[in-house]
């Protein structure tokens, strides 16, 4: 009898210490993902291509924010001290070896509020999956580095 207790025993353990408590899962903590639409994504830092010029809150050059709707729409509104311009048009999410990307088609391919490296209608965002925050690529051709967060986050 002793040998089946010690045999329920070791299984006993050997069952817990098999949980799947993977905290390394980008879909966990993916606030792109999981979070109820709309969803509100503010610019809350820029950077520029030279040493320490990183800006955040109101000393930034303009305020923008992207609104993504359950029907995968979405408006993206800048302001800058003189207008607000807007631009509007349809997002889909995927995934890649840089982890999740957001891509956002505009209606209209001469929108100046339009942050791309190839001169189309599509802006490419990058979820930071370590910080919750999407980067814009725009970054990679000379453009600003911006860093937008979920509002209320």
């Amino acid at each position: 009898m002793r040998l089946r207790e010690l045999f329920f025993l070791l299984m006993g353990i050997v069952l817990l210490s098999c949980s799947n408590d993977d905290d390394s899962n980008p879909v966990v903590d993916n606030p792109l993902l999981n979070h109820p639409y709309p969803q509100e994504w503010k610019l809350f830092k820029m950077k520029g291509n030279t040493e320490d010029s990183e800006t955040t809150g109101e000393k930034m050059e303009w305020q923008e924010t992207y609104i993504l709707n359950p029907d995968s729409t979405f408006t993206k509104t800048r302001v800058t001290e003189n207008e607000t311009l807007t631009g509007n048009g349809t997002f889909m999410i995927t995934e890649n070896e840089h982890g999740t990307v957001l891509l956002l088609t505009f209606e209209n391919e001469n929108n100046p509020v339009i942050g791309t490296c190839y001169g189309d209608n599509k802006e490419r965002l990058t979820q930071n999956a370590a910080e919750g925050i999407l980067v814009s690529s725009w970054e990679n051709c000379d453009g600003p580095g911006l860093f937008y967060e979920m509002a209320g986050e």
